[in-house]
């Protein structure tokens, strides 16, 4: 008896449910208070060199606590090298099979980051409103076959630095510097002409010769204000032109009046021009910092111009930047794609400019007050205009090399341009074709 009042209270349980709208359903997988279940936990591994350095150490600490706490499954985790390093110790991972998710790269590494296999194009990873956003000319040049391979964080052609005191003090109009390299020349004469409290020489223009390849990279920029560069107007390499001669014959023009520091590396010039031993140099946007460090001061009489070109030719510069690439085997490919979107947003690169001087590479962040009120960057907002196309080749470091030697060959060793150009074209066909 027992047993059939325990299976007719069940049946009239049953019924009530029934009759009260459906049949009991499987229990949810859910968390606390019948919320969705949390994401799994991710580790986004980042090799940086920013982390390390004194100056942006505390953004990217505040990056990866945002971006945290945006994301509460994802955990940053920092791999970090000094710059001088990072690339060879990403290489040394990979061939590992430890690559990072995501790499903070140099523009000039990007050829030989691309041709290891190690990385992958990003395109299915960031939105297509991203995408649009990025300047078109900064887009295009990390554009290789159709795919984008690379997020640039910030850019820069070569930009005019000048120091406004020593302009006034050469008889030089602080609010017209010169717009050509013609006027350049005239302008590093009368600079030249100065000295310091010490006695020492005022050098009239910084224009970096030294033998590595960012030197070759400001050189390739002189080359296409010319007119001329490393490729003519279908792509083909031509170095043995006109306007690259006249370069040529202008560094040593320059080399002959003492008006420019003798093969000069950019740390040379950033240094010169901090203790006001130079009155004009040419550099990355960023690479202005490192002379506001040496010597804080100087931030009061600096002044920028956009690249410059000849009374007959544009302004020309190739692309540099820092940039973000994604692992070709990284597990967390999405996440990084999440990761780029969010550290190149318009309020994050505000918060990063508080640490260095950069150009965002981003339309809409380009138009915040933080670079639109800045007294440097906001000069520069029509930079990206001058910057040209230049080959994706894994040996492109060799060429940058190859065109300080022929700077060096016509200033310190007193060749004739025309022979050293001759060379030059020889050598870089055989390393890009």
């Amino acid at each position: 008896m027992k047993r059939s009042g325990l299976v007719l209270l069940l049946l009239s349980a049953f019924a009530l449910l029934v009759f009260a709208g459906g049949a009991p359903q499987p229990a949810q997988q859910s968390g606390a208070a019948g919320a969705p279940a949390a994401q799994e936990p991710v580790t986004l591994t980042i090799a940086s060199w920013g982390v390390q350095e004194g100056a942006t150490q505390g953004y990217f600490e505040a990056l990866k606590r945002d971006f945290e706490a945006a994301n509460p499954n994802v955990t940053i985790e920092y791999q970090g090298y000094p710059y001088g390093q990072l690339r060879q110790q990403v290489l040394v991972m990979a061939s590992a099979g430890e690559t990072p998710d995501l790499v903070q790269v140099e523009r000039g590494w990007m050829p030989g980051f691309v041709a290891s296999g190690f990385f992958t194009p990003i395109d299915n990873l960031v939105s297509d409103t991203w995408k649009a956003d990025v300047f078109p000319k900064v887009r295009d040049n990390l554009t290789i076959d159709g795919q984008l391979w690379a997020a640039p964080w910030f850019y820069s052609p070569y930009v005019m630095f000048y120091n406004a005191d020593l302009f006034a003090k050469a008889g030089l109009n602080p609010e017209n510097p010169p717009t050509t390299y013609e006027e350049l020349l005239v302008a590093a004469q009368a600079l030249s002409r100065l000295t310091d409290a010490d006695g020492n020489q005022v050098y009239g223009v910084g224009l970096s010769a030294g033998s590595v390849p960012v030197s070759g990279s400001a050189i390739l920029s002189t080359l296409m204000s010319f007119g001329g560069g490393l490729t003519n107007a279908q792509g083909a390499v031509t170095i043995d032109t006109p306007q690259n001669l006249a370069a040529l014959e202008y560094y040593r023009n320059l080399h002959a009046q003492n008006l420019n520091p003798q093969a000069a590396l950019l740390r040379e010039l950033r240094n010169l021009f901090a203790i006001g031993r130079l009155g004009i140099y040419f550099d990355q946007f960023w690479g202005i910092g490192g002379a506001f460090a040496i010597n804080p001061e100087v931030r009061g009489v600096t002044r920028v111009s956009p690249p410059i070109g000849t009374s007959t030719t544009p302004a020309g510069s190739p692309l540099e930047a820092h940039l973000m690439m994604v692992s070709a085997t990284s597990a967390n490919q999405a996440v990084a794609g999440k990761f780029i979107e969010f550290a190149t947003s318009r309020a994050q690169l505000a918060q990063y400019f508080q640490s260095t001087p950069f150009l965002p590479a981003y339309q809409n962040a380009a138009q915040d007050p933080a670079f639109q009120n800045d007294a440097l960057a906001s000069k520069l907002t029509s930079a990206a205009d001058a910057i040209g196309p230049v080959p994706v080749n894994p040996r492109m470091d060799d060429v940058l090399l190859k065109l300080t030697e022929a700077v060096q060959k016509v200033t310190l060793g007193g060749e004739q341009p025309a022979a050293v150009l001759r060379t030059l074209d020889a050598e870089i066909k055989a390393l890009l074709q």
